[in-house]
């Protein structure tokens, strides 16, 4: 958008305050804005954020209502970098927008000090919610992480981080659309972790960047979002989604082909046997 050159980043989203009357739920895509609204369906650890910050026991399983956020959201405008409000007072189509800030965030990627774990998700609901309310940035530097969670390693929590680490930083974060690709430059001077604004899928890949690729460890960081374990004196990460199809569509695929190739055979071969019964 013109007026907020950063929307064009993925990892930087807005609350869509616009009456959804023609396109719904496809007005964020409609207008290149990304938002935490709207989730066709959600991964489990974001519905589980969202239903434990919004103090509900019904799994939130499709769109995310603002309404249902609306109190939490000084929480995730911290965690998702919700930058702006777009807001519109017509009914006109197209809509005229008007952008407003919502205040500082944590940007789209950060370094932390510290891991502290959590049993539950709504423990981690109540401490980023006690730390929203008394204005303080504390979550940033101490990363919470769900300790009951299969995918937080097990020793996670208990890993004992450099002083250097506070002074870890994120010089850029830039979103290659062609690659499918986000590089993340960094620097850092000690063994410690990042985490990306963007919801934690164990199909993701972090890896350093050239000229060597090695594979970084991932995991949930304060409950939905991308935890990445840097190694020191990294550089350059990238992040990427490999597309890979199950053996069992390749094969159906495979068939389908050969039936195709076996149908069109066998309708030439009657057309073949049509053509010699009516010279008869």
């Amino acid at each position: 958008m013109a007026l907020a050159p950063s929307l064009a980043s993925p990892l930087t989203r807005a609350w869509l305050e616009v009456p959804y009357w023609k396109l719904s739920p496809n007005l964020a895509p409609f207008i290149h804005v990304s938002t935490i609204l709207g989730y066709g369906f959600p991964t489990a650890r974001y519905s589980l954020l969202i239903q434990s910050l919004a103090g509900i026991r019904v799994p939130v399983l499709f769109n995310i209502d603002r309404e249902l956020v609306r109190s939490s959201a000084p929480v995730l405008e911290n965690l998702y970098d919700v930058r702006y409000r777009i807001s519109s007072s017509s009914r006109e189509f197209p809509p005229h927008l008007t952008l407003m800030p919502t205040g500082g965030t944590w940007g789209p990627a950060w370094f932390s000090s510290e891991i502290v774990g959590v049993n539950t998700f709504p423990e981690l609901a109540s401490r980023l919610k006690e730390s929203a309310a008394a204005g303080a940035s504390g979550p940033k530097s101490r990363e919470l992480v769900v300790v009951s969670d299969r995918e937080v390693p097990s020793d996670l929590a208990s890993r004992t981080l450099s002083g250097l680490c506070g002074s870890s930083s994120v010089t850029s974060v830039d979103y290659r659309r062609e690659e499918q690709v986000l590089g993340v430059r960094v620097g850092t001077a000690a063994d410690c972790p990042l985490t990306i604004s963007t919801n934690y899928v164990n199909h993701l890949i972090a890896e350093t960047g050239p000229p060597g690729f090695e594979r970084l460890e991932t995991f949930p960081s304060y409950g939905a979002l991308l935890g990445i374990w840097v190694p020191a004196h990294t550089r350059d990460i990238r992040i990427r989604a490999p597309v890979s199809f199950p053996v069992w569509i390749r094969l159906s695929q495979a068939l389908g082909a050969l039936l195709l190739a076996l149908g069109l055979v066998a309708i030439k071969n009657q057309k073949k046997l049509a053509r010699g019964e009516g010279h008869g």
